[in-house]
């Protein structure tokens, strides 16, 4: 099992909340220690602004704007993710 602790060895780590505040802290966290996040989530311009702080602390984060009920949307989101 992975942990933060050796998240350097993660290229892209895809991580899903359905409490933002959560989802949005752990990825700073994994940007923070040089991973790329996505950043995925139905509302473009909470994700856009996520992705602005990750860089401004020197990260990388790639944005998705998806709706995870929609199965072609996650699938879009994987493929662009990997």
């Amino acid at each position: 099992m992975r942990t933060e602790h050796d998240i350097e060895d993660m290229a892209i780590p895809l991580y899903w909340s359905p409490a933002p505040a959560v989802a949005w802290d752990a990825r700073l966290r994994f940007a923070a220690r040089g991973a790329s996040v996505t950043l995925a989530g139905r509302r473009a311009e909470q994700l856009e602004a996520v992705a602005a702080e990750i860089a401004a602390q020197g990260g990388t984060a790639l944005v998705v704007p998806t709706d995870i009920t929609d199965p072609e949307q996650v699938q879009a989101l994987v493929q662009r993710t990997v």
